[in-house]
């Protein structure tokens, strides 16, 4: 997103294609992690009961972390961005400073 800012794109723009561009290998890595858990968190046998809990535990947690990454940490970007523009246009009135 920064090197699409620092080209000229405007911030929206910036977040929606840095989004697909990194939706597919983020989706990728997740997925074949939780499908390939899954049938050992089944727990099936008796050497599958031992890590059941933890396989679903990591399991959870790539879910959670796959949907922070695409949908969460893009509108944190968001508004920190346009938070610093009004910071800068602030300073820039009270003491007369060049904003970037």
């Amino acid at each position: 997103m920064n090197q699409l800012r620092r080209k000229g794109m405007e911030l929206f723009e910036a977040v929606e294609k840095a989004g697909l561009v990194r939706l597919r290998p983020v989706l990728m890595t997740a997925l074949t992690t939780i499908l390939g858990l899954f049938p050992l968190s089944l727990g099936i046998g008796e050497s599958g009961r031992a890590g059941r809990r933890w396989r679903r535990s990591v399991m959870g947690g790539l879910a959670v972390g796959t949907v922070l990454t695409l949908l969460v940490v893009p509108v944190i970007y968001i508004v920190t961005e346009q938070s610093g523009q009004k910071v800068k246009a602030f300073m820039a009135r009270k003491f007369g400073a060049k904003t970037a």
